[in-house]
């Protein structure tokens, strides 16, 4: 390459005096650069520059401003991957926080499960712990309503069913039914909230991951076609 040659008390206006630039020179423009990447002495050189730019010759200026535009250029390009970056980390904490999401509402919905067998297991238990006659007990029963109530006023059988009914009306067994009727209509309570909860855990997790996975592959063609342009 060869040396440029020194050409003493010249200047390029000495050589092209006359240059008519593409654009418009008059107003300068600064370089963008994200904040805190200036140094001191590139902002003291642009504030020299913009200080004595009508001195400048307008080719000066020209190349000053066409490599100003492309890094400008280059930047927001920069800014888009940056954003883009962003963006689809933003997506993708999203997508972890509904598998968080539906792993709590799993754990719901076994917690249901768990409940659920319990008030089967609890109703089963009353039932089976309810009172059965034998019938050995049966004809102590009789004979105890034979001598109880005056068998003269009615069959053995007749007065053993008014006993059997005083028995049911007793306050003991009046308790046990309304204790088994409550858990039959918890049990009851039970299920249709287990069979709400699944139905909406399904539909809810379902639109919301199927909305996060299409914004996740948007956001990555984005990526892609930028990378690749």
């Amino acid at each position: 390459m060869a040396k440029p040659r020194k050409h003493k008390g010249e200047t390029i206006f000495n050589y092209i005096p006359d240059y008519l630039p593409s654009f418009n020179v008059d107003i300068p423009v600064y370089v963008k650069l994200p904040p805190d990447t200036k140094d001191a002495r590139l902002k003291d050189v642009e504030r020299e520059l913009i200080e004595y730019w009508d001195l400048l010759h307008p080719i000066i200026k020209e190349y000053l401003m066409m490599i100003v535009k492309y890094v400008n250029k280059f930047g927001e390009g920069s800014d888009n991957l940056v954003n883009l970056r962003r963006s689809l980390d933003i997506e993708l904490s999203n997508s972890a926080e509904l598998s968080d999401e539906n792993r709590k509402l799993k754990a719901q919905v076994a917690d249901l499960i768990v409940e659920k067998k319990a008030l089967d297991e609890k109703v089963n238990d009353m039932m089976s712990n309810r009172p059965i006659v034998s019938a050995e007990e049966l004809q102590s029963l009789k004979m105890l309503v034979s001598s109880k109530y005056d068998v003269s006023s009615g069959s053995v059988d007749e007065l053993m069913a008014r006993a059997v009914q005083e028995a049911k009306e007793s306050e003991e067994i009046k308790k046990a039914k309304e204790e088994r009727d409550k858990m039959r209509k918890e049990l009851e309570e039970a299920k249709k909230s287990f069979e709400k909860t699944q139905t909406e855990v399904g539909v809810t997790f379902q639109k919301k991951l199927l909305e996060s996975q299409a914004r996740i592959e948007e956001l990555e063609e984005e990526l892609a076609n930028y990378k690749g342009s």
